[in-house]
């Protein structure tokens, strides 16, 4: 869990500086992709992940699958799959010792605040925080469910300033999101 976190910590730096493009993914034969998005997890992963037609698609790695807005605006989201460790069996356990990975490794974490929501027709949290990461300051969405022993977390980074213009576009990923 820690290397997976550390991963995430990595990949989200990473990516916040600047996105790799890569391509879009086949859909399925039969399968209806909803109007307006396209699928960009491949067959290798227990979910589904949309996002609008004009998000570009970054090279998906290992457990995780990701997209960014434009080159300009370095607005993300990405999808990670995490097997629990022994203590972290809720949500609410594996936050909070996230929370403090982020605590120890950001400048600046300042956390904003958290609400229950859905992801995936399952259960779960959203936590909104700001941090320092490298050189840019961010603010950061993560919406966080349990599926067959893992948890899956929804991850949506932008600077503060695009933060807002991306939040509905945002939720309509959440709202299409499917685990299979």
């Amino acid at each position: 869990m820690k290397k997976a976190v550390s991963a995430l910590l990595a990949l989200i730096f990473c990516l916040s500086l600047a996105a790799c493009s890569g391509g879009d993914v086949d859909v399925p034969e039969g399968y209806k992709v909803p109007e307006g998005y396209k699928l960009i997890s491949g067959e290798d992963v227990a979910y589904r992940f949309f996002v609008p037609t004009q998000w570009n698609v970054s090279t998906v790695t290992g457990n995780s699958t990701i997209a960014y807005y434009s080159i300009d605006d370095r607005s993300i989201v990405l999808v990670a799959a995490y097997v629990p460790e022994e203590g972290l069996e809720s949500i609410d356990k594996f936050w909070e010792y996230t929370e403090q990975k982020y605590k120890d490794i950001y400048g600046d974490y300042v956390f904003v605040e958290k609400g229950e929501t859905t992801l995936g027709g399952r259960n779960a949290m959203r936590y909104v925080f700001t941090a320092t990461i490298g050189e840019g300051h961010y603010k950061v969405m993560q919406v966080i469910a349990t599926y067959r022993n893992y948890y899956y977390v929804f991850t949506y980074t932008a600077l503060p300033e695009n933060y807002d213009a991306h939040l509905e576009e945002v939720n309509g990923m959440i709202g299409v999101f499917e685990f299979r």
